[in-house]
């Protein structure tokens, strides 16, 4: 295996590689900075410069991996700069990096979220490296009994997130839950509540409607400051731009957790970002001593 990994790292590590990784996380961030353009669009759209320029098999790879990666940062610049996810593993992000952006820490908040994506997917590639035939063996051996159990398990993490109002908590997951039936059943292929609508069969798509209730209540939110008489619609300094050391350091726990826990559901089958960033986003405010203070920019 590690003389497979030296042999990749000579590929890799050539001029002409790393120019196309640098230029796949440039274009992916910008794809990703839209929001619902998404890692798996970003992709899509990028694919056929890798046909036109004739590129040969592992730099096409190198590229399109690079636009990934890119792509699932620059989601979190729409959600700390616009309170809109990008995509839905950015929904958490705006809980407290647009609070942040408000404080005129915009440029702090874009700089920890680079770092703690970086040391995510450093963590998540590792692990895949070393763990890749084990890990094959637990996703195949998930039946049905697994996906419930993994359902109760998301359906009581919940509780964390109730706070002081777990009616509009439980308000929130009954819906999600009526969302998430429409369409065809994965199990038995049964119509549900698709009211013989063919653009209901494959459902109702979460990003979709996640940015939509995001986007659309912000951008009224916008409209309704811009044309009032008080300061509260005007947008907020833009401060400094670049993280501390020190602020890096003092969330060190909270990166290293976050990727652990990253990697651990992202193995799992049925899950992802999304379920990774709630998980990880209710842990460390159970870990916290002022949980208060989480949704505020903390």
């Amino acid at each position: 295996m590690f003389d497979f990994l030296i042999d990749g790292f000579g590929v890799a590590l050539t001029p002409l590689n790393l120019g196309l990784a640098f230029l796949g996380a440039l274009l992916g961030t910008l794809f990703g900075a839209l929001p619902g353009i998404g890692p798996i669009n970003g992709i899509a759209i990028l694919m056929p410069l890798a046909y036109t320029l004739g590129l040969p098999a592992e730099s096409s790879l190198i590229l399109l991996a690079a636009v990934y990666t890119g792509a699932e940062y620059g989601g979190r610049m729409s959600s700390i700069l616009l309170n809109v996810p990008g995509d839905a593993g950015a929904v958490m992000t705006t809980l407290d990096g647009y609070p942040l952006a408000q404080k005129g820490l915009a440029g702090p908040a874009l700089g920890l979220s680079a770092v703690s994506s970086f040391v995510g997917a450093t963590i998540a590639i590792i692990g895949l490296t070393l763990f890749a035939p084990l890990l094959a063996n637990v996703a195949v051996m998930f039946g049905p009994a697994e996906f419930f159990a993994l359902m109760i398990f998301a359906f009581s993490s919940m509780s964390v997130m109730m706070g002081k109002d777990p009616i509009k908590t439980a308000i929130g997951a009954v819906l999600g839950v009526l969302i998430g039936t429409v369409g065809i059943d994965s199990g038995s292929g049964v119509l549900r509540y698709t009211l013989g609508m063919p653009e209901l069969y494959d459902g109702i798509d979460f990003v979709v409607m996640i940015i939509g209730l995001f986007a659309i209540s912000e951008i009224l939110l916008m409209l309704e400051n811009s044309h009032s008489t008080d300061n509260d619609g005007e947008l907020p300094p833009l401060g400094r731009v670049f993280v501390s050391l020190k602020e890096v350091l003092a969330c060190k726990g909270a990166i290293i957790r976050s990727g652990l826990i990253g990697f651990i559901i992202g193995v799992l089958p049925g899950t992802g970002a999304s379920v990774a960033g709630a998980v990880s986003y209710t842990t460390e405010k159970r870990l916290s001593d002022k949980d208060n203070t989480f949704g505020t920019g903390d």
